[in-house]
């Protein structure tokens, strides 16, 4: 990324360059190949849309958490905290209402008490199946050649 010298700074696109500003200071960067109609439909990035979602839901259950604490919890950044945490308990195969408790205790010092009251659910074999379909789906584009490592496509030397 590249800095905008002088007296005089612009901001939007220009033919394939992408003029911002970012906390005071002005780069220039080449345009995005990216648009948002091909991340969302295309099925490279699959993956992506599957976490996008999972952090949607995350965000809302940590949002409507978030907004029962009083005050004096509700510091900086710590919404974004609680996001996360809801995050990778849904990663690993915690339903909304469970989420929300471990998000109490989190929040709460009588944690202890309260860990009776959540039930952990392994993720479900049907999880997996999905999972394995969308990377099925996902490698079934490319061709083995040899030497070459499928999930990297990096040149493996032959033993």
């Amino acid at each position: 990324m590249a800095k905008q010298i002088g007296p005089h700074f612009i901001t939007g696109t220009y033919h394939n360059l992408c003029f911002y500003e970012m906390q005071g200071r002005y780069f220039v960067r080449m345009k995005s190949s990216l648009s948002r109609k091909r991340v969302k439909t295309d099925p490279k990035f699959a993956v992506t849309m599957a976490y996008a979602g999972l952090l949607g839901k995350a965000s809302k259950i940590a949002s409507a958490f978030y907004r029962t604490l009083p005050k004096e919890q509700k510091i900086k950044g710590f919404y974004k905290q609680l996001t996360g945490k809801a995050m990778q308990w849904l990663k690993e195969g915690y339903d909304a209402a469970q989420v929300t408790l471990l998000l109490r205790d989190y929040c709460t010092p009588e944690a202890a008490v309260r860990k009776q009251e959540i039930v952990h659910r392994p993720p479900i074999a049907a999880s997996y199946a999905f999972a394995d379909a969308v990377i099925a789906g996902i490698l079934s584009g490319y061709e083995e050649e040899p030497g070459t490592c499928l999930s990297t496509k990096m040149c493996c030397a032959p033993p």
